[in-house]
């Protein structure tokens, strides 16, 4: 485990009273980075890779967000909408089968950014961190088979990318970081995505943090 890491998870630690949970925030889609064709099954073929948004401050655009896709249910749409945050084990919102993730389901999730954070494909905000378009379609394919089943690609860089993941060892420290700080963001007609618990200010400063939350709207958990 790295200075770097451990730094940020004491960081957060300590933190967390503070920082608490945000409430909702404000996204609007922008499109695919990747995009490389992925076979979920049961469920069809989709475009695999990071979900692109800009968060927003009011009306005012507050920076860009990459994320990844948990639900195959809704669509990804262009305009802003409002996303309630809310734990991995409370989405999708709404699911018309009344039933959300399990744990276990949440965790296999939590397992598979934290082995790309570990591999240096993605870094703790889900930001690409020199992933190449395979690697981060594979990491969206990982998350999938998390969730829904399996997960495979006819594109051999996805599928080779998709076992050099699924085969890490995963990094209890880093796998701790993680549990704490991701989220769901979910919103009706909404494609859901993950989200991550803003680190507090000083994180940002210091460890060159995503400071593009300022569209947060409130600190309380749902």
């Amino acid at each position: 485990m790295s200075n770097t890491i451990k730094l940020v998870a004491i960081v957060a630690a300590l933190g967390c009273v503070s920082v608490a949970h945000a409430d909702s925030v404000d996204m609007e889609y922008t499109g695919v980075s990747g995009g490389i064709s992925v076979t979920v099954t049961p469920g069809g073929t989709y475009s695999a890779g990071h979900m692109n948004h800009t968060i927003y401050h009011g009306a005012t655009p507050a920076g860009s967000f990459q994320t990844f896709c948990i639900e195959l249910g809704e669509n990804a749409n262009n305009g802003v909408s409002n996303y309630q945050i809310v734990d991995l084990t409370s989405a999708p919102d709404p699911d018309l089968s009344g039933s959300t993730y399990t744990q276990a389901q949440a965790d296999a999730v939590i397992d598979v950014v934290t082995n790309a954070v570990s591999l240096g494909w993605i870094d703790i905000n889900l930001q690409n961190a020199g992933g190449t378009s395979e690697q981060i379609s594979a990491v969206q394919a990982g998350i999938w088979a998390a969730l829904f089943g399996s997960a495979s690609s006819s594109n051999a860089g996805v599928q080779s990318a998709l076992s050099t993941l699924t085969s890490e060892s995963v990094n209890q420290g880093t796998r701790a970081l993680m549990a704490s700080r991701l989220r769901a963001a979910v919103a009706q007609g909404e494609q859901d995505m993950l989200y991550v618990v803003p680190l507090p200010p000083a994180a940002w400063a210091g460890l060159g943090m995503l400071g593009a939350f300022a569209g947060v709207r409130s600190c309380r958990r749902r």
